[in-house]
């Protein structure tokens, strides 16, 4: 892990007050704690030693051990949606740039393999996360919906699974996974999962790939 992804949003507060770095710190220290040990061990005597920050400390910037992860979570997904954004505004609202939306955040998730482990235990886990994705990716399965692409309508349920289909391929990658092959994979069955044929949801990750590459 190199020194940029421990101290990812430390270095942003940078030049910031100190209460912004020291928020700054506990949640590169989540970030990080996850990373190693996993969710269930993140607790915030383990984040405070990592990050050097006094316990009391830690109830100034956050109300518990979930308003923290949570807090991280929407952190990281923010700096994530960031790359996503750039890629999918090419496209209209749509099919399409919902599969450019899937892809982009898999390779993003992964490019900080930390802020993937994260994600991959946060998803599913903390309906907060979801609910931060949820109206961009609620916008483009209306408009996909309505032009008759897809034919599944929209439903928070719907969202969930594609959030878990999302968490399961950064985890495959983060195992070992090729990053191109499973983001294909992963965009064919939300398609096919949105009520797309097998054909078409081929066709519509062939031609919205070959747009990205």
């Amino acid at each position: 892990m190199t020194t940029r992804q421990q101290h990812y949003f430390t270095e942003r507060a940078e030049g910031h007050a100190k209460r912004a770095r020291t928020r700054a710190a506990l949640l590169d220290g989540a970030i990080s704690v996850v990373a190693r040990h996993g969710l269930e061990s993140t607790t915030i005597q383990a984040v405070t030693r990592a990050t050097g920050v006094a316990h009391g400390t830690f109830y100034n910037h956050f109300d518990d051990r979930e308003d923290l992860l949570v807090s991280a979570a929407i952190a990281v997904l923010d700096e994530i949606n960031v790359g996503v954004q750039a890629a999918a505004q090419r496209f209209p609202p749509g099919v399409d740039r919902l599969v450019i939306a899937a892809a982009k955040t898999i390779m993003e998730a992964v490019s900080i393999r930390e802020f993937g482990h994260l994600l991959v235990a946060a998803v599913g886990r903390f309906p907060q996360v979801t609910d931060r994705i949820r109206p961009k990716l609620r916008a483009d399965l209306r408009a996909a919906h309505a032009a008759g692409v897809v034919r599944v309508a929209p439903t928070r349920l719907l969202d969930e699974q594609i959030g878990a289909l999302l968490g399961l391929a950064i985890q495959r990658v983060l195992s070992g996974g090729q990053v191109s092959r499973i983001t294909r994979e992963t965009a064919h069955a939300i398609l096919r999962l949105l009520g797309q044929t097998p054909d078409e949801a081929a066709e519509t990750v062939a031609r919205v790939f070959k747009v990205m590459s």
